[in-house]
């Protein structure tokens, strides 16, 4: 992925913050994620993807991954994607009850780690795993390094896969259609904003 970040570009061009920007793209790529009951999730996710030095990245990411759902949880091996409440009950029974390999192999947040390979940084704790702010510190610090190691420039493809080339292309692909989502609406972004902007001085200059 390039260096170069979109939603820091908007908001320096926008006047406001990196995190506003995080959010509203993804609203405007998402509608109907804009709820009360994952505003929490979402603001986590926006102050820390911010932290980082590209949030594109993890904008990507999240979109690829969950398309900005939080409480939601894959169970690989089956069809069969679990969200809200439903979720939440899942990995709390994961974590209170005897654990086997199969009943580990659940995808889980809006960046979609797999509780049975990445669960010693979260203290084997599935339902810290939700949290979005963990799972960027996660990334940024212990995960990118490692894919970085492996994968070279390709990191990001190597994100859902390693050791299948076919997987790993497929999934670039879809961190490809991820950028063009952020950069489409970013564009929409700065054009409804800057609509409203020209409105409000007009009104100003009516008075």
């Amino acid at each position: 992925m390039v260096t170069g970040s979109i939603i820091l570009a908007t908001a320096l061009l926008m006047g406001e913050t990196c995190e506003v920007v995080f959010k509203q793209v993804a609203y405007m790529a998402y509608p109907d994620r804009k709820n009360d009951s994952e505003e929490l999730y979402m603001n986590k996710l926006a102050f820390s993807a911010c932290k980082t030095k590209n949030p594109d990245i993890i904008w990507s990411i999240v979109s690829t991954e969950s398309a900005f759902r939080f409480r939601v949880v894959r169970i690989n091996g089956t069809k069969k994607m679990l969200t809200g409440d439903h979720a939440i009950a899942y990995l709390q029974r994961l974590k209170n009850h005897h654990r086997s390999k199969r009943s580990e192999n659940v995808d889980i947040g809006a960046m979609q780690f797999n509780y049975y390979w990445h669960n010693g940084t979260f203290n084997r704790d599935p339902l810290k795993m939700l949290d979005p702010s963990r799972q960027v510190a996660y990334f940024t610090k212990v995960f990118k390094p490692s894919l970085v190691r492996r994968c070279g420039n390709n990191w990001d493809g190597c994100y859902h896969n390693s050791s299948n080339h076919r997987r790993t292309n497929a999934y670039k692909a879809l961190i490809t259609q991820s950028k063009s989502l952020l950069k489409r609406h970013s564009k929409e972004y700065k054009d409804m904003s800057g609509s409203t902007n020209a409105a409000s001085g007009y009104a100003m200059e009516e008075q």
